[in-house]
């Protein structure tokens, strides 16, 4: 299973930089980053499956499909932020993971807003 492989690798990077925090702090830093691109790696590869599912969605879903785009772009925004700000983190750089998980908090409402504008002009028009 793809899941514990991932689980297990990120496992063994914790344990190699944990050795290497102690000599040499930098090398902890770039085995943590590593890791990080490794497993994104197999992220994008799981994506396209992800894509052709949504793509699969889209055809039953009779809404608009600017929605479910919507909701992609908000998924994304939320991983990449997560990503970004642990590596901060894991540097050391807790404001600075703090400001980007704010600025995606912020993406994510922009993002959202139009879904609930239309939410709020159909139970107007129930009304």
């Amino acid at each position: 299973m793809i899941v514990v492989k991932i689980s297990m690798l990120g496992v063994l990077a914790v344990l190699m930089a944990l050795q290497f925090k102690i000599l040499r702090p930098e090398y902890a830093a770039y085995i943590g980053v590593a890791c990080g691109g490794l497993i994104c790696v197999f992220i994008v590869e799981y994506l396209s499956r992800v894509f052709q599912q949504f793509g699969q969605l889209q055809q039953y879903v009779a809404a608009n499909r600017e929605y479910l785009n919507i909701l992609l772009k908000m998924i994304g925004i939320t991983y990449i932020c997560e990503f970004s700000a642990g590596i901060c983190r894991d540097a050391g750089f807790q404001t600075i993971a703090g400001q980007i998980e704010v600025f995606g908090k912020v993406c994510i409402l922009l993002f959202g807003l139009p879904i609930v504008i239309s939410l709020l002009q159909t139970i107007g028009n129930f009304a």
